[in-house]
């Protein structure tokens, strides 16, 4: 039976929650299975965020709605999580906090620490972050000297005095939180730093960017897609990538569109709204048969919405793109892994056939950390598919079936004429039916070709099973660890990774279960719909969320529970 703790740090915006969360995953993660996720308000400065660290002695992914500790840094950050305590649940912060907030008369234990004292003492106010993470340390007995080295390397460059009231602060707290008992201690699971990678999804979907050859970048702002172009940016001198901020959304796949042309691999990075303002140019790739990559990072809409928080609701967007019909391949992660290889995938998918690439994350997977099983990425999907072209060469040749050899220039002796009209086999503009018609067919043929190298879904359970979950993307994590509960046998879960196009086979494990349930977060049920409109499959219940917040695993288990009655 698994055992974990949920630890939650909460504060405003400004004091310091992330560098807490990154020295204690890092530090838990040598000797524990360790998962964080974070809430945070669209603010620069003030509000409540929180951050959400989970412990355990097997593998974890998913957030939890019950806290076991709750370390307050104001005297205004527990009201908005006095829902998600109980009589178990332990708050430590200043003394003068505990009848503030809601949490006088509360039901639960509060103790109290002078904190904001022990920062002053390391040298000011700023260190109370540094303070937390040493208490934490100590009160879950974690070696001592990885910690301060984990404060080292991080304050490298700010000089040695940083980095030597980093380290007192971080003592005062450890010493401190020795002394704090924990009901149920988590039992170390082993030393893990060598068969696993701390990372969170951004990361995994950057690795694997640079894995599948991406040397070119260009997007416009946009939370929370901006990290995958800051992460890609930061590698551009090791990896060679070439970054380019576009004035808007629509010059930034233009450019992209553009770079592949010319023969770079690249992607473009959005969010769903920023997205909406790319589909001309996703028309464009469609029509000339040039490939692009865009990543799509899933937040609530419409317009603004919710711009820190999360959701599912983009699939539709991603499957519909542009004006007219074309092919496209439409991909989302489950697991970090997941985001390595879904990320070479689809630049080789693009390249092989000659069509945009979709990836869709959201605000959840690619904010939360995580660890991965460390291994070797494929170097197949480096393979280039660009031919050299000789002097007669046509670029939509339909001798050559749906894929013509695509050629770039300067490359060979033949000119590489692509245009936005409707064109002839050469590139050059038609109005003639029987071309069109002859050139719509091969384009859309694409479809059934892409399905030769379908990625296979996730599939978890028993080989026979009743009840069979669906779902797609970052609810992998919750809903594996409520079917790997052992709540029910006779249940399996199914999670598609290749979201467009859907390969018929997958409708076999449809077939073999008697009730389907499909878990997404977003109002419609967009899988649940999409597998309707493409394959006939029925799912017989929907579990939709979308109030900005990921599933936790308490209301899996009660909507799950509701729906078998």
């Amino acid at each position: 039976m698994k055992q974990s703790i949920t630890l939650v740090f909460s504060g405003e915006a400004g004091q310091g929650l992330q560098t807490i969360e990154d020295f204690l995953v890092n530090a838990v993660s040598s000797s524990h299975h360790v998962f964080s996720c974070s809430d945070v308000m669209s603010r620069v400065r003030g509000g409540n965020n929180t951050v959400e660290i989970r412990v355990s002695d097997a593998p974890v992914g998913a957030y939890k709605d019950e806290i076991d500790i709750i370390f307050l840094l104001n005297d205004h950050s527990f009201a908005r999580l006095s829902k998600r305590t109980g009589k178990h649940t332990v708050v430590v912060g200043e003394k003068d906090y505990s009848n503030k907030d809601g949490l006088e008369g509360a039901d639960l234990t509060y103790r109290a620490y002078p904190f904001e004292e022990m920062a002053k003492e390391a040298g000011g106010k700023l260190f109370l972050n540094t303070v937390l993470f040493g208490f934490a340390a100590g009160m879950m007995d974690l070696k001592k000297e990885e910690c301060l080295k984990l404060i080292s390397d991080k304050f490298e460059d700010k000089g040695e005095k940083v980095i030597k009231q980093n380290h007192s602060a971080f003592n005062i707290g450890f010493e401190n939180g020795i002394d704090f008992v924990i009901e149920e201690k988590i039992a170390p699971a082993g030393d893990l730093k060598k068969s696993y990678k701390v990372l969170n999804g951004t990361q995994a979907v950057g690795i694997g960017c640079l894995g599948g050859g991406c040397n070119f970048v260009s997007a416009y702002p946009m939370s929370p897609s901006t990290a995958l172009l800051e992460y890609l940016a930061n590698k551009g001198v090791e990896f060679d990538v070439f970054v380019e901020q576009a004035e808007d959304e629509i010059a930034a796949l233009n450019m992209v569109i553009g770079a592949w042309y010319a023969g770079a691999r690249a992607i473009a990075t959005t969010s769903g709204g920023g997205f909406s303002l790319m589909e001309e140019a996703m028309s464009l790739s469609g029509i000339t048969e040039t490939p692009c990559v865009v990543h799509i990072a899933q937040r609530p809409g419409p317009a603004t919405g919710l711009p820190t928080r999360t959701e599912q609701a983009d699939l539709f967007q991603a499957v519909h793109a542009g004006h007219g019909e074309y092919p496209k391949v439409v991909l989302a992660p489950g697991t970090l892994e997941d985001g390595v290889v879904i990320g070479q995938r689809a630049f080789y998918l693009a390249d092989k056939y000659q069509v945009p690439a979709i990836i869709l994350t959201d605000q959840f997977y690619l904010e939360s950390f995580g660890q991965m099983k460390r291994f070797e990425l494929d170097g197949k999907y480096l393979d280039s598919f660009v031919e050299e072209t000789e002097e007669d060469y046509k670029r939509y040749d339909l001798s050559k079936g749906p894929l013509s050899p695509r050629g770039i220039p300067a490359q060979g002796k033949g000119m590489v004429k692509v245009d936005s009209d409707e064109h002839d086999e050469s590139g050059y503009i038609t109005e003639d039916f029987s071309v069109r018609v002859a050139m719509h067919e091969k384009r859309l043929s694409k479809k059934e070709l892409i399905l030769e190298d379908y990625i296979e879904p996730a599939f978890i359970g028993p080989d026979e099973y009743n009840t069979l979950i669906v779902g797609w993307g970052s609810t992998f994590g919750v809903i594996k660890e409520y079917v790997e509960s052992g709540a029910h046998e006779d249940m399996a879960f199914l999670s598609i990774k290749q979201l467009y196009p859907l390969d018929p086979s997958i409708k076999e494990y449809f077939d073999r279960a008697d009730k389907v349930i499909a878990i997404e977060n977003n109002a419609s049920g967009q899988l649940a719909n999409l597998l309707k409109l493409e394959l006939d499959i029925n799912a017989d219940h929907k579990i939709l969320k979308y109030n900005g917040q990921p599933f936790s695993i308490e209301e899996i288990e009660s909507r799950v529970e509701e729906v078998l009655k």
